[in-house]
C-alpha cells in the first residue's frame, strides 16, 4: 500500500491525539504547566508501555531461546549460517558485513525523550502490487491499516539521494522513494528500537550490528498503521503497536486446543496468513497457509507455508491439493507450490501479515544504500577529494560479483522473500538495486569498476611517469622505467590504497577468492587505479596528480620534503638553456632548419625547437651540444603518453565496450606496426639529426621497424 500525495500525513488534532494515545485528559490548570506535565505523562506511559514489551516479548524470546536444546544455532551469526568464507579476523570489517566506519562516530539518543526533535524524518514510498491481506490493528474503535515505514536519521540525507527514485527487484518489480515529511508523534526511540530488535532480529533473523552505550544506530524505523476519514490520516502511535504486538506473542496452540478435535482448522481459520516463528530457531518465520493434524493424539500439529520454492529439507511436492486456499487452486499458469511443513511446537503468533514483512525487505536495501552514500564521506576525506558525481565514485568501487545489497543481508533477504515474498513471478529471486546516475543514464548490472580501472592505470602511469622524467633529469630510460614500475606496480598500489582504508569500501560478496588479507591483492591495486580513474572523469588531471601525492607521501619519513620535491618539477635542460625559446638558433644550425619543414607537416610550431631536434637524435649519435644527448629518455616519456592518449580516446569512444576489448583496441593504436607506419607517412627518417662526419655512414639512416616506432614515441 501507498500513501496517497494528496493526503496530508500525521493530521492528528489534539483532542484526537488523546483519544489515540488513550491517555486520560488532564485536569484544567494553568496553560503555562499544561503541556510540560501532558509531555511527561505521556513519556512515562510509554515509558512502561516499552517495559512491558522488553520484559514480556523480548525477554521471553531469550529465556526460550536459552531454554532450548539448539538454542546456539540461533545464537549463531550470519556468517556461520550462510557459509561465509572469510577468515573469523575479517568477519567485522568491510561493506559486506555490516561495517560501516562512520557510524562509529554516532552520539547515542535520548531514547526516554518523547517525539524527540533532532531527527530527521523521511517516508518511505513504496509503489509495488498490492498484497491481498494487510495488517490490521483495532485502538478506540477505530481500524488502522498497515501502510508502510518512516524512516528517522540522524543528519539530513543529501538531495542526490532524495531525487530519483530507487527500483529494487524482489520478485516482483517496486519502486522506493525516500519522501522528508514533518515528524509524527507518540514515539520515542527506545519504542523504535524494540520494534526494530523484535521485527528485524527476532522474526526476521537480520544480523544487526549493535552499538555502544555512547553510540547510536543509523536509523530508526516506525510503522504505520493509519486511519482514514477523509482527507485526515491519523498515525497509530507506537504505545499502542506495542501493546499489540505484545498481545498477540503467544504460542500457536495452548493447552485446551491439543485436545480438541480438528484443533488444527479451528486455530488457523482466524490467524490464516499470518506469520509465524519460532524464536529458538533462526530463519524459522513462515507464513501460516495451513494446519496439518497429526497422526496420534499426543503428536504435534505441523504448520504448512506454500511456496514456489524448496528451501527446506521439510519441503514435499504437493500432493493434498484440498488443503490448498482456492486463490492458489485455480492458478494454473504459475508453476506449482510446494508444501513447507514444519512442527508446530515453540510457534508463537506475531499479529504480522506478510505485508509488513514485503516492506521490510525493501526497506533493508534502502537503508543499506544510504548507510553506504554516508560512509562515501569518510573514503572522500582520506583521500582528500570531494566527489561532485557520486555515482563516479560508487562505480570504482564495484566489484563483478556485487548483487547490490550494499551490507550482509542480501542472501536473507532472498531466503526471506521465498517465503513472504510477491506471489507473482518469485522466479527471479532477489536481484539488484539500480539506481540512474546523475546524468541521466541508468547503470547496467553489468558495469563495475574495471572500465575505470583501465582508465586509471594509465592516469597513474602517466603521472608517475611525468614525476619521474623531470625530477631525474640524469637518468637513463632503464632507470625511469624500473623507478615507475617500483611507484605504481600492484604491491605499491596495494599498499596506498591500505593508507586510505579503501578496503573497508569495496562493493563485493563474500568469496574464498576475493579474501583481502594483510599481503596485497590484485583487486584492491585493481579498485585504487579504478579510483584515479574517477578522480580524472570527475575533477581532471590535475586533482589526480595532487591526490596521488598526497597518499604516497602521507605518513612517512621526510614526507613532507618528498612531497615538495615531487610537486615543484623543474624545466628540461633544453629549455632552462633558453627559457624564452631557442629558435634564434635556427639560421645558424642545418639540421634546425630542416626541421622546420616537418613542423609545417604536422602543423605545430615549436617553442624550444631543440627539444624536437632532442626526439630524432638516434642512441647512436651520441653527446652533442645541439641535444645534450639521444632521444632515449623522450621514448619512455612517449610510450606513457601515447598509452594515456589512446586510453582516454578509447574509453569515450566506446561507452559500452568492456575493459578487454578497450585493452585489444589499444594495442591494435599502440603497437610496432602501427607506429612504424605513422613514421614512414611523415618522412621522418629525413629529418634524423645527424652530425655532418656521421652523414656518410650508412648505418645512421637504417631503421628497423622498432627504431621507427621509437622514432614516433620520442616526437
Amino acid at each position: 500500500m501507498t500513501t496517497s500525495p494528496d493526503i496530508e500525513l500525521f493530521n492528528i488534532s489534539s483532542d484526537e491525539e488523546d483519544d489515540l494515545l488513550d491517555f486520560p485528559k488532564m485536569a484544567p490548570a494553568r496553560k503555562a504547566t499544561q503541556a510540560p506535565s501532558r509531555e511527561k505523562h505521556c513519556q512515562a506511559e510509554l515509558s512502561r508501555a516499552c517495559e512491558a514489551f522488553s520484559v514480556q516479548t523480548l525477554d521471553a524470546i531469550g529465556v526460550a531461546r536459552c531454554r532450548a536444546a539448539d538454542g546456539n544455532a540461533a545464537e549463531n551469526g550470519f556468517e556461520t549460517l550462510l557459509g561465509c568464507p572469510c577468515p573469523k579476523s575479517q568477519l567485522g570489517t568491510g561493506l559486506r558485513h555490516g561495517f560501516y566506519p562512520k557510524e562509529e562516530c554516532i552520539p547515542a539518543c535520548d531514547k526516554e525523550q518523547i517525539n524527540p526533535p533532532n531527527l530527521h524524518h523521511y517516508v518511505l514510498k513504496v509503489d509495488s502490487p498490492n498484497v491481498p491481506q494487510v495488517t490490521r490493528i483495532m485502538h478506540g474503535n477505530k481500524e488502522f491499516v498497515f501502510d508502510g515505514f518512516s524512516l528517522f536519521f540522524h543528519q539530513k540525507l543529501p538531495v542526490e539521494l532524495l531525487c530519483t527514485p530507487l527500483k529494487i527487484a524482489l520478485g516482483t518489480s517496486a519502486t522506493v522513494t525516500l519522501l522528508p515529511a514533518r515528524s509524527p508523534k507518540g514515539f520515542n526511540v527506545k519504542s523504535l528500537d524494540w520494534f526494530h530488535k523484535y521485527l528485524f532480529e527476532e522474526i526476521l533473523s537480520f544480523p544487526m550490528s549493535q552499538p555502544n552505550q555512547n553510540q547510536c544506530s543509523f536509523y530508526h524505523c516506525l510503522p504505520h498503521f493509519v486511519h482514514k476519514e477523509g482527507k485526515n490520516v491519523h498515525l497509530l502511535p507506537m504505545i499502542a503497536v506495542l501493546q499489540h504486538l505484545q498481545a498477540n506473542f503467544k504460542p500457536i496452540f495452548g493447552v485446551n486446543d491439543l485436545f480438541k478435535n480438528h484443533r488444527g482448522e479451528n486455530v488457523v481459520a482466524k490467524i490464516r496468513g499470518q506469520v509465524v516463528f519460532n524464536p529458538t530457531k533462526t530463519f524459522s518465520a513462515l507464513r501460516l497457509d495451513h494446519v496439518e493434524d497429526p497422526r496420534d493424539l499426543l503428536g504435534q500439529p505441523k504448520l504448512v507455508s506454500f511456496t514456489k520454492w524448496k528451501k527446506s529439507v521439510h519441503t514435499r511436492s504437493r500432493t493434498k491439493r484440498k488443503f490448498m486456499p482456492n486463490r492458489i487452486k485455480s492458478d494454473q499458469t504459475e508453476r506449482p507450490f510446494f508444501e513447507n511443513a514444519v512442527p508446530s511446537k515453540g510457534y508463537y503468533k506475531t499479529g504480522l501479515y506478510p505485508d509488513v514483512i514485503q516492506h521490510a525487505l525493501l526497506l533493508v536495501p534502502t537503508v543499506n544504500y544510504m548507510r553506504f552514500h554516508f560512509n562515501l564521506q569518510i573514503l572522500e576525506v582520506r583521500i582528500g577529494y570531494t566527489f561532485k558525481d557520486k555515482t563516479l565514485l560508487e562505480l570504482a568501487l564495484t566489484h563483478g560479483n556485487f548483487r547490490g545489497s550494499y551490507g550482509p543481508h542480501r542472501l536473507i533477504v532472498k531466503r526471506q522473500n521465498e517465503t513472504f515474498g510477491f506471489r507473482t513471478n518469485l522466479d527471479t529471486a532477489t536481484k539488484e538495486l539500480k539506481r540512474p546516475s546523475s546524468n541521466g543514464s541508468k547503470r547496467e548490472p553489468g558495469q563495475t569498476y574495471e572500465r575505470l580501472e583501465f582508465l586509471g592505470d594509465a592516469v597513474l602511469g602517466f603521472i608517475a611517469a611525468t614525476h619521474l622524467f623531470y625530477m631525474f633529469s640524469m637518468a637513463d630510460e632503464g632507470t625511469l622505467s624500473l623507478f615507475k614500475s617500483k611507484n605504481v606496480d600492484n604491491s605499491r598500489l596495494c599498499d596506498l590504497a591500505k593508507r586510505s582504508g579503501l578496503q573497508q569500501f569495496i562493493l563485493y560478496e563474500c568469496d574464498r577468492n576475493l579474501i583481502i588479507d594483510e599481503g596485497s591483492h590484485p583487486l584492491l591495486a585493481n579498485i585504487f587505479e579504478a579510483l584515479f580513474g574517477a578522480i580524472y572523469l570527475d575533477g581532471g588531471l590535475n586533482e589526480c596528480d595532487r591526490v596521488f601525492a598526497d597518499i604516497t607521501f602521507r605518513n612517512e619519513q621526510n614526507g613532507e620534503e618528498n612531497k615538495l620535491a615531487w610537486k615543484n618539477m623543474l624545466e628540461h635542460p633544453l629549455k632552462r638553456e633558453n627559457p624564452h625559446g631557442d629558435r634564434h638558433l635556427i639560421p645558424k644550425c642545418k639540421s634546425l632548419l630542416l626541421l622546420t619543414k616537418f613542423e609545417k607537416s604536422i602543423n605545430a610550431k615549436f617553442k624550444h625547437i631543440r627539444v624536437l631536434a632532442k626526439a630524432f637524435s638516434r642512441a647512436c649519435i651520441g653527446l652533442n651540444n645541439l641535444t645534450h644527448g639521444s632521444n632515449q629518455r623522450l621514448e619512455f616519456f612517449g610510450d606513457t603518453i601515447l598509452q594515456f592518449l589512446t586510453t582516454e580516446f578509447l574509453f569515450h569512444k566506446f561507452p559500452s565496450h568492456s575493459e578487454g576489448a578497450l585493452s585489444l583496441l589499444r594495442q591494435g593504436l599502440v603497437n610496432n606496426k602501427a607506429l612504424s607506419t605513422i613514421c614512414d607517412k611523415l618522412s621522418m627518417r629525413t629529418y634524423i639529426v645527424v652530425p655532418e662526419d656521421m652523414e656518410k655512414m650508412e648505418h645512421v639512416w637504417i631503421l628497423t621497424e622498432k627504431s621507427k616506432a621509437d622514432l614516433v614515441e620520442c616526437m
